[in-house]
């Protein structure tokens, strides 16, 4: 509610079943995007059982139906996924999330956003398209508990990217990569 009544589009949990799998669809000067977004169960997306919020797990099949019909209709079909349970903290991602990545871009995908970890990690051009597995932490702090310091982030947490993208129309776009910190829960532009 907090979004809508500001005017912010967004995506991901919902509490209408029907908006779960509801892509945002936009143009943007001559240029056609579809976004989809999805949770991978490594993750552990468990909501309460009286929880009114759903998430749209993923499911490789189906994604790669709804790229293969939205590549019909958009310039741009960008993929955001909430993925890499296995490798949290970790600088690289599975081995798994690389094959699936690479496949949802040889089904028509033109860009993969993942995200998850609180580490950037690698980050790869395939056939093109540019795919990051993780982006890391953007704004995230000290987690407190009661007043209790619960968890502390580590150096490695501390570091992400904004990611810039300059699309051209056709099937182009070009990446530059902001280096960021969180320094005691200020995003200031880094070297590294």
């Amino acid at each position: 509610n907090f979004l809508n009544s500001n005017n912010i589009i967004h995506i991901g949990a919902t509490s209408l079943k029907e908006n779960r799998i509801r892509p945002i669809i936009k143009e943007i000067d001559d240029i056609k995007f579809c976004f989809l977004n999805y949770v991978t169960l490594d993750t552990n997306p468990n909501l309460p059982e009286d929880s009114k919020i759903i998430v749209n797990i993923f499911d490789k099949n189906q994604v790669i139906k709804y790229i293969k019909e939205y590549k019909q209709i958009v310039d741009q079909v960008i993929v955001l996924l909430h993925w890499g349970g296995n490798t949290e903290n970790g600088y690289y991602p599975d081995l798994n999330q690389t094959e699936i990545a690479r496949d949802l871009i040889d089904n028509g995908a033109d860009l993969i956003v993942g995200h998850h970890s609180h580490t950037f990690q690698a980050y790869e051009c395939y056939k093109d398209k540019y795919i990051f597995y993780s982006l890391g932490n953007f704004c995230f702090s000290d987690i407190y508990n009661d007043n209790q310091l619960y968890s502390r982030l580590s150096n490695r947490q501390c570091k992400s990217i904004i990611l810039e993208i300059d699309f051209i129309k056709g099937d182009n776009y070009l990446v530059n990569i902001v280096p960021i910190r969180n320094i005691n829960g200020y995003i200031k532009k880094s070297n590294k």
